[in-house]
């Protein structure tokens, strides 16, 4: 975990060159918020948790949890952050790049091994999304592979 924080804190501070260290969707996904502060004429930072790469489903492939939470910007309002939370999304492996398999405004995210908790309300969790088998299963029973 110490090494994805380290290596997202190198991207966004140097060429971009570096995004070649990620699967292309994730490359894209952090170069659209890089371009968002800057034209704000703000400096990006993460200030948590924002990109986590882990196994999430058991095939053995980076998976990614990307927490906007923590990706501020000096200037301007952020990215995918509002008065709902900001927008957590997960990215499951596969081959060369990651696909988006779950996306929601949460106030808090929290993972615990394969399951992510997402707090909506007073602290809650309002959603839970287990992981498995290359799909994100929601505790509402929706389920995308």
């Amino acid at each position: 975990m110490m090494r994805s924080a380290l290596c997202l804190g190198l991207m966004l501070a140097a060429a971009p060159a570096l995004a070649e260290d990620w699967p292309p969707r994730i490359g894209a996904e952090l170069a659209e918020r890089r371009a968002h502060c800057r034209e704000s004429g703000g400096e990006a930072r993460i200030a948590g948790p924002f990109l986590r790469r882990i196994d999430l489903d058991g095939d053995g492939r980076d998976d990614f949890v990307m927490d906007d939470a923590g990706f501020r910007c000096s200037k301007g309002a952020p990215l995918h952050c509002g008065s709902g939370g900001c927008q957590v999304q997960v990215f499951l492996g596969g081959g060369t790049d990651a696909r988006p398999v779950f996306a929601e405004l949460a106030q808090k995210a929290v993972l615990k091994g394969r399951v992510l908790e997402l707090s909506q309300r007073r602290g809650m969790p309002a959603i839970v999304v287990r992981f498995e088998r290359g799909c994100a299963i929601r505790s509402d029973g929706e389920r995308t592979c």
